[in-house]
């Protein structure tokens, strides 16, 4: 087995936000990548999710290049806020990616869990070495991502047990030194 180290990364900025985990839920997604981090889908994953509630938020900074225009969809310039107060924004991170992408790092997960966020992201490569059963899901199919926002809509209690054991997680692992 291997597994991927964390970037080494200074989070006392993300570890001083206060999240607030009460509904809607509000998934933020910042990446550097632009369109290379976002899975192709997305409009269609977009729906789908607004479907369960459409009340859910979504914050992207920096959105896909063609994302869909709705009240519920927030898009940010790349850098537009400040980092941490852009994830601080959300109540739950998420990191579905384009399919055959792998990413090492990510640090955007690092920093999350740092601000108190639960996360949801693909099992596989760096972000199945950050989130484990206690931070967040890991799903191996869109229907696993679909099957985690069901389950946040019905106890929305999870977000906040997770994420405060998120942030936990960052203080005693991701430390940059």
């Amino acid at each position: 087995e291997t597994k991927v180290l964390p970037p080494p990364t200074d989070l006392s900025d993300y570890f001083m936000m206060e999240p607030n985990y009460e509904l809607p839920l509000r998934l933020v997604r910042h990446n550097s990548q632009r369109d290379a981090k976002h899975h192709v889908d997305t409009n269609v994953h977009l729906k789908q999710i607004m479907e369960i509630d459409p009340n859910i938020e979504f914050h992207y900074m920096p959105p896909r290049s063609d994302m869909i225009n709705h009240p519920n969809i927030y898009k940010f310039k790349v850098n537009e806020l400040n980092v941490a107060e852009f994830i601080n924004r959300g109540n739950c991170f998420w990191y579905h990616l384009p399919s055959g992408y792998t990413d090492g790092g990510p640090k955007v997960v690092l920093e999350a869990m740092a601000s108190g966020l639960p996360c949801i992201v693909d099992n596989h490569s760096g972000p199945k070495d950050r989130v484990d059963d206690n931070t967040g899901w890991r799903c191996d199919t869109w229907e696993d991502y679909v099957e985690v926002i069901k389950e946040i809509i019905a106890n929305p209690s999870v977000l906040k047990v997770k994420g405060q054991a998120a942030r936990e997680k960052a203080k005693a692992e991701f430390i940059p030194e």
